[in-house]
């Protein structure tokens, strides 16, 4: 928390005023290798595209299917102009694996505590609401994760609330009357960094242990992520008061973060011009004026990196196949529409008669002949022929519709196996990879390490949201977050059944008792959150009691006495 007459929120500074030239904001971080693609705007369009698909990318038809080498201008232009359905396996994919992920419960606590945080605490407000419009840390963080599956990365900002405009902040008790000591968090895209530099990138790695299968070592993730030196973000602004504003252009905002030396995170925002209408462009010379500056308690910059190793990048391993899809699929549609159409054709007999022979008649020996069936078949839709003269319709047989459609329904599949087959780069084995595709149930069984494997990511990033905000309050409080870790299929019907066979035992110690119970119930209902789990054992061990119960009775009930 920081000191009494230190608020944790961005206090604006009195020296704004001083701008920057819009170029030198705009720049774009370029490429510097294979793994740093640097400000990827031209990649991250496309995968935005075809993840969202429908209108968007037909509307951008042409961005994505090019014409065909023998394809005439009308007939390509066309072709784009009503395009064919885009198919959206890319988005399918990732909605999967995205709800599969957070469908399991996702709790942050203390490390020292076995229970959650205490009721009315400000993490479990900021759990429940983080961006102060309704939605949990869990929605803002499954937001900014499908994204990152999408274009490998995304962003979770932090931020406490300003002060109202003229409100002196002076002591810890004026931030908790005013609510500026409750943090709050929202999603930042890609495209929104434009330049950025790492202070230190860390690496992490972890052992799946709870998907380890019988015989093979536990799938292993890997994944970094970087903590920010200082970056440049940006939005667009379209700030109209009422109706009779003139619309215009949009007003672009730029924010520039920076670490200093001293340790202190500032920031300033620079704005455009408005412009007069939105297909105007700034010049790089163009001074855009700061608007406010600031600094702020946090230790870092306040913005999150969430990233997902290339082996676990949904955008690069299927996105450019469900393109290809889409370009084979309209090529495809567009022929068997040109096909559907039949050619007419017109076989006419000679105009000179054989040697000795008889003479063509009349009608055949007329040089215009060839144009005036085309004419009268236009015109009247019949054709006057001669009796050696033939008449047909000319189209494809369709095979090769047939060979590729077959080839189209193959690629769809190719885009579903790869997608469930991502658990072959985590496990050191190749018959994980080999039996993957084997089944449903084990492409089943391979998309749950993938999942384990994201979860630990999202885990890690939920951690350094905590740790970042209780820095920020001047806390030094050390978090654990639980949940997302265990996607194993339960086996209901055998926990039962071992139970069963457990309870027919004569096993004389209630301790047994109520661990095959806790363990029973953990089988029967997994990933409940560890306050439940505490709760459930609790009450099992309530009542459990110390005394022997009475043996149950043999099967056919007691055996009868020599009286009976």
């Amino acid at each position: 928390m920081p000191t009494d007459n230190a608020p944790p929120s961005s206090r604006p500074g009195s020296d704004a005023g001083t701008g920057l030239p819009y170029g030198r904001l705009n720049a774009k971080r370029p490429k510097a290798g294979p793994l740093d693609r640097g400000y990827d705007e031209k990649v991250w369009q496309q995968l935005t595209d075809e993840y969202i698909g429908g209108f968007q990318i037909q509307e951008n038809a042409a961005a994505y299917l090019p014409k065909s080498p023998d394809e005439t201008q009308a007939r390509y232009e066309a072709r784009v102009k009503d395009p064919v359905a885009y198919i959206n396996y890319f988005g399918r994919v990732v909605g999967f694996y995205a709800a599969m992920v957070f469908q399991e419960p996702l709790s942050i606590m203390r490390a020292d505590q076995k229970g959650g945080a205490p009721s009315g605490d400000v993490y479990t407000a900021f759990g429940e609401d983080a961006d102060l419009q309704g939605r949990s840390f869990r929605d803002v963080l499954r937001e900014a994760f499908t994204w990152a599956l999408v274009t490998s990365k995304a962003f979770v900002a932090l931020d406490f609330p300003a002060p109202p405009e003229g409100t002196p902040v002076a002591s810890r008790a004026d931030e908790q009357a005013l609510a500026l000591d409750r943090p709050y968090a929202y999603v930042m895209h890609p495209e929104e960094m434009l330049w950025w530099e790492y202070d230190a990138v860390v690496h992490r790695a972890k052992d799946l242990t709870k998907m380890q299968r019988p015989g093979e070592k536990a799938p292993r993730v890997e994944w970094s992520y970087g903590r920010l030196k200082w970056c440049v973000t940006k939005r667009k602004i379209r700030e109209r008061e009422s109706v009779e504003e003139k619309p215009g252009g949009f007003i672009e905002e730029f924010k520039v973060w920076e670490k200093g030396n001293d340790g202190v995170v500032r920031w300033a925002t620079y704005r455009t011009k408005p412009l007069d209408t939105a297909e105007q462009k700034h010049a790089d010379e163009e001074i855009c004026e700061r608007t406010a500056t600031g600094d702020v308690t946090f230790p870092e910059i306040p913005v999150l990196e969430v990233a997902v190793p290339y082996n676990l990048w949904l955008g690069n391993l299927i996105g450019s196949l469900n393109l290809e899809h889409w370009r084979r699929r309209s090529l495809m549609v567009a022929a068997q529409s040109r096909a559907m159409h039949a050619i007419l054709w017109v076989k006419y007999g000679p105009q000179l008669g054989e040697v000795g022979g008889s003479m063509p008649s009349h009608m055949a020996q007329d040089p215009r002949r060839g144009i005036s069936p085309a004419q009268k078949a236009a015109e009247k839709g019949a054709v006057q022929l001669d009796a050696s003269d033939d008449i047909g319709f000319a189209e494809p047989s369709g095979a090769a519709f047939e060979k590729e459609n077959t080839q189209l329904k193959d690629l769809g599949d190719i885009i579903f196996q790869l997608s469930s087959q991502m658990a072959g780069s985590l496990v050191a084995s190749t018959t994980a990879l080999g039996r993957s595709g084997a089944s449903k149930s084990e492409d089943m069984a391979s998309a749950r390490i993938v999942c384990a494997a994201y979860g630990e990511i999202c885990r890690d990033v939920a951690v350094r949201a905590w740790t970042m905000i209780s820095r920020a309050r001047d806390e030094s409080t050390t978090w654990a977050a639980h949940g997302m870790d265990d996607f194993s299929a339960p086996d209901r019907a055998g926990a039962i059944e071992e139970a069963t066979q457990l309870g027919a035992l004569d096993i004389p110690s209630p301790t047994f008792r109520r661990e095959a119970r806790k363990r029973l119930a953990g089988d029967i209902l997994p990933g409940l959150a560890p306050a439940q789990v505490k709760r459930i054992h609790e009450e099992i061990d309530a009542n459990i009691s110390d005394e022997e119960p009475e043996p149950p009775p043999p099967p056919g009930g007691a055996p009868k006495g020599p009286e009976d």
